[in-house]
């Protein structure tokens, strides 16, 4: 009796758990597709919230020595300045700090559902495409 009762409760506050979820801060997904996108429909918030899926995927990390995965390099990467002619790539003044993954068509949705390396021209620094999470 008392686990049905639990069970209950659960299922009816799942709702609410999502929208805690929904209501993440997507200040930096707003600040980065400004930067790539303004002026434009894809800077709306429906593509904030979005874009804010790819990046919460996205992983920089230094690595020392070289590395016994395969990569590709970020100058080898189509640069998004379609749609911002003043937007700046990264790949001569990188900053792991302040990185915008929008700026570059990485390959978010690789068929093997792995994560998908990027090497930092020159520099110790990798990005890292996690996958999507299976649900």
């Amino acid at each position: 009796m008392i686990f049905k009762f639990l069970k209950i409760i659960v299922i009816a506050m799942l709702p609410s758990m999502s929208l805690h979820a929904q209501n993440k801060d997507l200040s930096l997904s707003k600040k980065y597709t400004q930067e790539v996108y303004r002026g434009t429909e894809y800077a709306s918030e429906k593509h904030i919230a979005f874009n804010q899926s790819l990046i919460d995927r996205v992983q920089v990390v230094e690595i020392k020595g070289e590395p016994t995965f395969q990569y590709t390099l970020l100058s080898q990467v189509n640069f998004m300045d379609k749609y911002n002619y003043l937007t700046r790539d990264d790949k001569s003044n990188f900053d792991k700090n302040h990185f915008n993954p929008l700026k570059y068509e990485f390959n978010y949705y690789n068929k093997e559902n792995k994560i998908v390396y990027y090497r930092v021209d020159d520099s110790p620094f990798y990005i890292l495409i996690h996958p999507l999470s299976k649900k």
